[in-house]
């Protein structure tokens, strides 16, 4: 079954290069804009908005492609899109791999009896929550695995696919308890050789992230404790020094006398006091001000060479 338009060469970006191409004799040009707020637009961001675009064309074509068909028909065109995106997979092109995992659930029919249903379920739409799950962990997108796995368990509450991969997403999100409770039910659920694998592989994988985020814990615990330890705050003036350095600005401005208009004398460096004056306050907030760092400041290093 083929799709009206081909999603796999539709993009939102192809679209307009070749509209900007076309009209590159005329000078002008096509930008695509996103409305934010009343009246105001600002430039469209390529890997986001454009690709939401894209999937929202992919997955209309996908619904108009199997409408009006037969259950057989539907299910066919389910099973080739999940093929397709499992190829893109494999090549790592995870993007592309879940868009079209999508369209194989947009086009899927459960039909009308308990076999058409189980068939359905058990042929495309556990694979691809599981696949499509698997796109979302390499891509880095851990909440959004625990919402696909949630409903694969809940469709079959027996897929170790989904246990293990829900696991992996709990891990992801340092929730350990978790990840070791859908570990354990996946190893009572195994009974294959490769389901047992799966489990073997996926309790070696939990253990490395446990390891990891307990190193990395450490990390921090050492990093903090460096940081409580240090004196930071050795230059601070003490609440004694700084009481003292507030009463003595307050005397020192009692103690400056009203010079007036006439100031000829001082700028002459003749007689008035109010040269002095000045000069004893800025001798006594200087004292006030440096001299407790200076002597800690000394103290440190005394220390230092000590050690």
């Amino acid at each position: 079954m083929e799709f009206p338009v081909d999603p796999a060469t539709f993009s939102m970006r192809g679209l307009l290069d070749k509209m900007n191409a076309s009209m590159r004799a005329t000078g002008a040009s096509v930008h695509l804009k996103k409305k934010v707020a009343e009246g105001v637009y600002v430039d469209a961001k390529e890997d986001d908005d454009t690709s939401n675009v894209d999937l929202q064309v992919k997955l209309a074509a996908a619904t108009n492609a199997v409408k009006g068909k037969s259950h057989a028909e539907r299910l066919a065109f389910a099973v080739a899109r999940k093929e397709a995106a499992n190829a893109l997979y494999r090549e790592g092109a995870y993007v592309r791999a879940g868009d079209t995992y999508l369209e194989a659930l947009v086009g899927l029919d459960f039909g009308d009896s308990e076999e058409e249903k189980r068939e359905a379920v058990q042929t495309v739409q556990i694979p691809v929550l599981c696949n499509l799950a698997a796109c979302k962990l390499a891509m880095g997108e851990a909440p959004a695995v625990v919402v696909l796995c949630d409903k694969a368990i809940e469709v079959d509450p027996t897929c170790v696919k989904a246990w293990l991969r829900r696991c992996r997403a709990h891990a992801d999100l340092e929730r350990m308890a978790e990840a070791k409770a859908d570990l354990a039910r996946a190893a009572e659920l195994a009974t294959s050789e490769a389901d047992v694998a799966l489990v073997k592989r996926g309790r070696k994988q939990l253990q490395r992230d446990i390891a990891a985020l307990r190193e990395h814990r450490e990390r921090e615990r050492a990093m903090w404790a460096k940081v409580a330890d240090a004196d930071v705050y050795d230059d601070m003036p003490s609440h004694e020094e700084r009481e003292a350095m507030a009463a003595a600005a307050k005397a020192a401005k009692a103690a400056i006398p009203d010079l007036g208009d006439d100031t000829s004398e001082d700028e002459e460096g003749g007689g008035g006091d109010g040269g002095g004056v000045c000069s004893r306050l800025l001798d006594c907030l200087d004292g006030l001000l440096f001299d407790g760092s200076r002597a800690r400041l000394r103290q440190r290093r005394q220390k230092a060479k000590a050690e």
